[in-house]
């Protein structure tokens, strides 16, 4: 085997990203690798062969035992978009996030304007829903007849949302209406929740915004049933 010994640094190993600028130098670690032109790859059962950016073909480096390959040339192979973030030195693969998370911390309760048993829980018994496991909700308690209310804050307004909820039903309810309204109660969605369905994804437009949005929840008699704003896939943007 004809083997190249060559000096390369751990950032080579991304070199599709380009040239690293001088400051970073402080946190680049120099190694010993090898160009490993005896590796062939295979890609969905035909050959494949790494190239770069200008499409003239690479060889894989072997390094400590473990096989690198340049993460575009695997990326656009299997049509996962890539991007270098110079500034940031950051590597984003797939699509780009332009939406803010409600896990985020600029997302809160605004306990001023929520009814008093809002609250969050990260208690894992009650975050199991629509087969997933959640790490985070927004709880509202003593959901009965009378309409009950949580508000939360995003510290600045936006446009478009999609939130999750859910409910835990007493004995007497069958059913739970949510609502989710603006800062002006304008009502930007609608929707029920059911024993037998209780979870649900909704889309919604934002109207009149400035940094509020607020998620109400009736039963349809007395009792105390329990509503849920789940954050992991509940966001804005």
């Amino acid at each position: 085997m004809r083997r190249k010994m060559i000096m390369v640094s751990m950032m080579l190993l991304m070199f599709f990203l380009g040239s690293i600028s001088s400051q970073a130098a402080a946190k680049i670690q120099e190694i010993r690798a090898y160009l490993n032109n005896e590796i062939t790859f295979l890609l969905n059962g035909a050959k494949w062969k790494p190239t770069d950016a200008n499409g003239k073909p690479i060889a894989a480096i072997t390094y400590n035992g473990t096989t690198y390959v340049p993460l575009r040339a695997v990326s656009q192979a299997f049509g996962v978009p890539v991007e270098y973030n110079s500034v940031n030195k950051q590597v984003i693969l797939g699509e780009k996030k332009d939406y803010v998370s409600f896990l985020d911390k600029s997302v809160g309760l605004d306990k001023k304007k929520s009814y008093y048993t809002t609250s969050v829980t990260r208690n894992a018994s009650e975050l199991n829903r629509g087969g997933k496991q959640y790490q985070a909700a927004f709880k509202l308690e003593e959901v009965n007849s009378n309409q009950k209310r949580m508000t939360i804050d995003f510290g600045k307004a936006y446009t478009r949302g999609h939130i999750v909820v859910a409910a835990n039903f007493a004995a007497a309810h069958s059913t739970m209406k949510f609502r989710v309204l603006n800062d002006d109660d304008v009502v930007l969605y609608e929707g029920t929740l059911t024993k037998e369905e209780p979870f649900a994804e909704v889309d919604f437009n934002i109207t009149g915004m400035t940094r509020y949005l607020s998620v109400d929840f009736v039963a349809s008699v007395d009792g105390y049933s329990t509503g849920y704003v789940l954050l992991d896939d509940s966001w804005v943007k």
